[in-house]
């Protein structure tokens, strides 16, 4: 049985360690996004923030191969900051932006895998279809039908906009980044009916009453929308960020929070 260990937004957060101090026992690991910007109220420092988002950054290092960090709406604060201004850190701009250009590559914005005939995407916020077809499709990339692109797709514009570092940013990399902030109007005064694969918020995906995916055989699991507790586990739509890691079970497709049990030293889940 495999298993594929996930960690929603870590915002200075340690809760993703226990992945990390059991990473044998995962095929894959995958970090939703937004790495930095601390809530305040969680009293962890920005100090702190910066501390945890090098160690993420060494673990990837460390394990390029099992590890992959996906980018969220607070991390292209410290790319292009008009993309995200929620809790900057103004003082340690020029810092952070110097963490995430020297690491640029290994960074994407979604990764998949197929179980059974359906398709698990991840990334920060999941994908609705009135955005990409909007802003997206035939725009920044040719593409036919109706089916969402495989996460290929967007790591590809993601690295085409940015995969030349700090030089100045061309044309195209503007409309990436044009995309990429679009917002909706559940995140803000102006904001479009859909946000962007780093802003849909929850609330986007159940506008017919239910938590539905606009894509076939789509399952997305994201974080983003701050949950108080528990995490939002639906057939088609799965929210998790709520200060927990969970984990996919490649066999059946389901995701639970991740257990450890001091008495067998293994990783389960309740």
């Amino acid at each position: 049985m495999g298993k594929i260990a996930i960690s929603p937004d870590v915002h200075g957060r340690r809760f993703w360690e226990i992945i990390k101090e059991h990473k044998e026992q995962f095929d894959k690991i995958v970090f939703l996004g937004d790495y930095v910007s601390p809530y305040s109220y969680e009293g962890i420092t920005v100090k702190t923030a910066i501390e945890v988002f090098d160690e993420v950054l060494k673990f990837k290092k460390d394990n390029p191969d099992k590890v992959v960090l996906l980018f969220g709406n607070h991390d292209f604060s410290y790319i292009e900051n008009s993309i995200c201004e929620s809790r900057m850190d103004y003082a340690n701009w020029d810092r952070l932006n110097g963490m995430y250009f020297d690491n640029i590559l290994s960074f994407d914005l979604a990764w998949e895998t197929k179980i059974g005939d359906k398709r698990y995407f991840l990334s920060h916020s999941g994908v609705r279809k009135e955005w990409f077809d909007r802003w997206v499709k035939n725009k920044l990339f040719k593409w036919d039908g109706d089916d969402l692109p495989p996460a290929d797709y967007f790591n590809n514009l993601f690295h085409a906009a940015y995969d030349d570092g700090r030089n100045p940013a061309t044309e195209s990399t503007r409309d990436f980044e044009r995309a990429i902030g679009v917002y909706s109007w559940y995140r803000g005064w102006a904001g479009e009916n859909d946000g962007s694969i780093v802003w849909a918020d929850i609330k986007e995906y159940a506008k017919e009453g239910t938590l539905k995916s606009d894509y076939d055989n789509v399952v997305f699991i994201c974080g983003h929308t701050q949950l108080r507790r528990d995490p939002i586990i639906r057939d088609e739509v799965m929210c998790l960020d709520c200060r927990k890691p969970f984990v996919l079970d490649t066999e059946t497709g389901k995701v639970k929070e991740l257990d450890y049990s001091p008495s067998t030293g293994r990783m389960g889940s309740p």
